[in-house]
């Protein structure tokens, strides 16, 4: 809030000033900061280890679930350390083989 006020209080010190309001490219340029968010950092959502690699949840290779990864930032190697099937409980996985071997049958 203190800062939109600071951002106000600036651009009306810059009309005084020029009497020609403020120009396009800064009116612009304020507008991409304050209001699109288009300078906002983006979230890190991984975990740093020790060794100076990286884990992270992402979306499943096969577009469902999520896989677990550990990147190597120095050379960019990616390796999947758990898969979103590997997620799934052993009864569940079970319990979907018998049900599709049930329903293929005529």
């Amino acid at each position: 809030m203190k800062l939109h006020v600071l951002i106000s209080l600036l651009l009306f010190a810059c009309t005084a000033v020029w009497g020609k309001g403020v120009p396009q490219e800064a009116a612009a340029r304020f507008a991409a900061i304050y209001d699109k968010d288009d300078y906002r950092p983006r979230v890190f959502n991984g975990r740093w280890l020790k060794d100076s690699t990286y884990v992270v949840w992402e979306p499943g290779q096969n577009g469902s679930g999520r896989e677990l990864a550990l990147y190597h930032p120095a050379t960019g190697e990616r390796t999947v350390l758990v898969t979103s099937f590997q997620l799934i409980p052993t009864e569940r996985k079970t319990s979907e083989s018998r049900q599709s071997v049930c329903t293929a049958r005529p």
